[in-house]
């Protein structure tokens, strides 16, 4: 049971006077006191007229669930509403609702009137029957005006003609101006003022855009954009450093471009696919994206050449509806060179301006195929309609008709030449003084042969297989020109011969002469020297296999004479000496030759050590006859064994094997060598090498062997004779 102290004395109790939760009643000043959880004194109470105050901190709390405090936390008050429901501040007598600070109004809630938002207390926002009232700038971080159910969103409202809403930044001013009827933005204010904008954009009473002027004027064009100013333009900005520039500088308009590097393109699309473009080196192309002749499409590349290629269509193509007159014109600087006109249906190119009949130099390509060539006013060639190439005549098969003079060259590559003169009719000249060809003949493109000069003279054949005809040495010589062809080429063929040869200076062979002659039923060929008497003239019979004289001219016909001898005499089969007939074997001398060989110095036949000195040797072999001569000087016996026999290797023919011994000696001399008597030299039968041996008192024939040479000083010179296979 809670206990109620009374206090005696004014003031509040002390905490020390209190327990926790129990009231104390200050009978003096009718005030209220109890101790807080806390240990802290608060007054509770206070009869009408007196003062009751609350501790910061402490709340006057109204409501079942403490819905409604009021309370100051040391800083600042409040009225909270803590429960369920609106806090509702409400006048019951038609008053108002106002809030002060430091005696200045700050909002006025009115009943039946406006609210009012002050600043500095001066009514800036006002609610009116029709909204808002605002005086002075709205700034807001975002502004969202919601028209509701009708179709005015905002209204800008001036006292005259002119609406002015500023936009103000930290650097300057832009204004949206209505004007008249127009409609204009300004932009260029200094540090926020509006003073100093100037206009840049204006849309006039006839929907005319004005960029950079107030004036927009499109002359025929009833509506569009103009921009105007010094360097005045349209960019049209990509998210990338691309951009398209539209502007009027100085006189000259200007489509532009670029990327902040360079080396753009402009483009144009339809159908969302490029039609044409200007590329970077300032070409334009159309129907193609590159610059290279070879890719369809046509393009006018910047210095000035124009091209077109297709594959199905006429790349270009001129039209003169009704009149005749100039297609093309041609220039050189100012003046006119030359044109491509039609005339009477046909098509006409002639110099200058001139057509017609009346052009002296033209081209003249009419309806019926025919091209005619006209030179000074006269007509000099003509293609006909069947693809002929007339040059001087009008007519074909002149190389038959020989009405006159001309040149018809037809399209299956037929040439016919006609001169009424005694003049040639092709002339063929080769410039430069070089050699080479001149004409060349083909069959289906394989060359069958030339005609050409090779140090100005005339030649003609095919491959290897040419004649030159040399007027400096007045004669006609084959001429080779990848190989030596000497001797090589025939005048005529078994199957394809000349009938009769005429010769005033008889037949010449560098070498050899091959002269064919067909034999006669006897199978011999008569050759008949000397005059027409039977007692001068000389007989020689060419057999297949034999040459000889006639029967009755047997044993006086010689092969050349003491003052008029052959030179060399090549055989094959030898010379055979006095046989008149059976076997002639044993009279024929079938080889002669002369050489040299080098041989050495040994302490074997074969397979031994031999000296380094060097031996030189010479032979002359007749028949089967050798005579063998050597030298070999300061003989080296250094890695030879000084008791072997002494060998001369090398020798330039084996030795003649006969049934039995066969040995064949020879001289041989020697210095500084230790012997007893001469030596000699001696080969057997089958072999190469020659044997030094010497003859001894008492003891026949011995060998030399390697220590009687003085190493270094003996010399061995020697002759041998001997008989080979």
């Amino acid at each position: 049971m809670a206990t109620i102290k009374i206090k005696n004395g004014s003031g509040a109790p002390a905490a020390s006077d209190l327990v926790q939760g129990e009231p104390a009643l200050d009978l003096t000043n009718k005030r209220l006191y109890t101790e807080d959880s806390g240990g802290n004194v608060i007054e509770i109470g206070t009869n009408p007229g007196v003062d009751v105050t609350f501790a910061d901190n402490r709340k006057a709390v109204f409501g079942t669930g403490s819905d409604l405090q009021l309370f100051h936390d040391g800083s600042n008050s409040y009225v909270q509403d803590a429960g369920d429901g609106a806090l509702i501040l409400n006048t019951t007598n038609g008053g108002g609702v106002y809030v002060y600070s430091a005696g200045e109004t700050m909002a006025t809630f009115n009943s039946n009137g406006a609210v009012n938002l002050y600043y500095d207390n001066a009514a800036k926002l006002a609610t009116a029957s029709t909204g808002i009232d605002v005086t002075g700038t709205v700034t807001a971080d975002g502004l969202t005006v919601n028209s509701g159910s009708t179709n005015t969103v905002a209204t800008f409202q001036s006292t005259d003609r002119t609406v002015v809403i500023p936009l103000i930044d930290s650097d300057g001013s832009t204004q949206i101006r209505s004007i008249d009827g127009e409609f204009a933005i300004r932009t260029g204010g200094d540090g926020g003022s509006s003073a100093n904008t100037v206009e840049r954009m204006r849309i006039d009473s006839s929907g005319n855009v004005g960029i950079g002027t107030s004036l927009p004027a499109f002359g025929a064009i009833s509506t569009g954009i103009e921009v105007e100013g010094t360097t005045a333009g349209i960019r049209l900005q990509g998210a990338t450093t691309g951009a398209l520039e539209l502007y009027h500088n100085n006189g000259l308009s200007t489509i532009d471009s670029r990327t902040a590097t360079g080396g753009s393109k402009l483009a144009f699309n339809t159908e969302n696919t490029e039609r044409m473009r200007i590329d970077s080196s300032g070409n334009v192309l159309v129907g193609k994206t590159s610059s290279n002749y070879t890719i369809a499409g046509a393009e006018l590349r910047d210095h000035g050449t124009v091209g077109g290629t297709t594959t199905t269509q006429t790349p270009f193509f001129a039209n003169r509806t009704t009149d005749d007159g100039a297609l093309f014109e041609f220039y050189r600087g100012t003046g006119t060179v030359g044109s491509i006109q039609t005339f009477g249906g046909n098509l006409q190119i002639s110099p200058a301006t001139t057509f017609g009949v009346d052009a002296p130099t033209d081209i003249f390509l009419d309806s019926a195929g025919v091209t005619t060539f006209k030179t000074n006013g006269t007509e000099n060639a003509r293609i006909d309609a069947s693809g002929n190439l007339l040059v001087g005549t009008t007519e074909t098969d002149i190389g038959f008709t020989a009405s006159g003079d001309g040149c018809m060259l037809a399209p299956e590559g037929t040439l016919q030449l006609a001169r009424d003169s005694a003049n040639e009719l092709l002339y063929l000249n080769k410039l430069g003084g070089n050699d080479g060809d001149i004409i060349r003949l083909s069959t289906d493109g394989n060359e069958i042969g030339v005609l050409g000069v090779r140090a100005n003279y005339i030649k003609i054949g095919n491959g290897d297989t040419q004649l030159l005809f040399n007027s400096g040495s007045d004669a006609i010589t084959p001429e080779g020109l990848t190989a030596n062809r000497d001797a090589a080429i025939d005048l005529g063929r078994t199957v394809s011969r000349f009938k009769d040869l005429y010769l005033s200076g008889g037949v010449r062979g560098t070498s050899t002469i091959d002269i064919t002659i067909p034999e006669t039923s006897g199978g011999a060929i008569n050759l008949e020297f000397g005059n027409n008497t039977n007692t001068t003239r000389r007989t020689v019979q060419a057999y297949k296999d034999n040459f000889e004289p006639a029967t009755a001219d047997t044993g006086v016909i010689s092969l050349g004479q003491a003052g008029n001898q052959w030179k060399n005499l090549y055989l094959s089969g030898g010379v055979v000496f006095g046989a008149t007939s059976g076997n002639v074997s044993s009279k024929t001398l079938d080889d002669y030759e002369e050489g040299t060989f080098t041989g050495a110095v040994a302490d074997a036949s074969s397979g031994g050590n031999e000296s380094s000195s060097t031996l030189n040797g010479t032979y002359v072999k007749v028949g089967a006859v050798v005579y063998v001569q050597f030298n070999v000087s300061n003989i080296s016996t250094t890695g030879m064994t000084a008791g072997n026999d002494v060998f001369i290797t090398g020798l330039p023919f084996a030795s003649k094997s006969v049934s039995g011994t066969a040995k064949y000696t020879g001289t041989a001399n020697l210095s500084v060598v230790t012997f007893e008597q001469t030596p000699f030299m001696q080969v057997n039968e089958g072999q190469t090498y020659v044997k030094i041996l010497e003859v001894r008192s008492g003891a026949g024939n011995d060998a030399v062997v390697v220590s009687q040479l003085s190493s270094g000083a003996s010399d061995i010179h020697g002759n041998l004779v001997y008989e080979t296979a």
